[in-house]
């Protein structure tokens, strides 16, 4: 893919768009979550997908 001025500027509108997607589904995962029956060990599990999200908005996320 070459970087046109018109690619240019539907890159920034594809990472809005990936972003509202996994904060959709993250959102809609943690409501299904709070409303089940939370199994033994559901804190280790929380701490590792809170480290996971801290990784990724870290590494991945920033926008330029």
């Amino acid at each position: 893919m070459r970087f046109t001025t018109q690619n240019r500027l539907k890159l920034p509108s594809l990472l809005l768009c990936l972003l509202a997607s996994l904060l959709f589904a993250s959102l809609r995962s943690q409501s299904q979550v709070s409303q089940s029956k939370t199994p033994p060990g559901a804190d280790e599990g929380e701490r590792v997908l809170a480290l996971g999200k801290k990784i990724f908005v870290e590494r991945c996320a920033r926008l330029s």
